[in-house]
């Protein structure tokens, strides 16, 4: 870790409980949501992957 000149060290346990926080976890999941439906590869495959696991969970006497 560099230090920049008294008092600006960076506290790695201060950093470590704000990124641990409830609030911003949720402001990274909303971040990663708001990116990732914009994917259209990752759409189709979390598409396929969750008609998939539909499909698997049908009895087989329905098939």
């Amino acid at each position: 870790m560099t230090n920049h000149g008294s008092g600006s060290r960076l506290d790695l346990e201060t950093i470590r409980r704000e990124v641990v926080t409830p609030e911003f976890q949720k402001l990274l999941v909303e971040k990663m949501v708001n990116s990732l439906k914009n994917d259209a590869d990752f759409m189709h495959a979390l598409t396929y992957a969750v008609a998939e696991r539909i499909l698997e969970n049908i009895p087989a006497r329905l098939s």
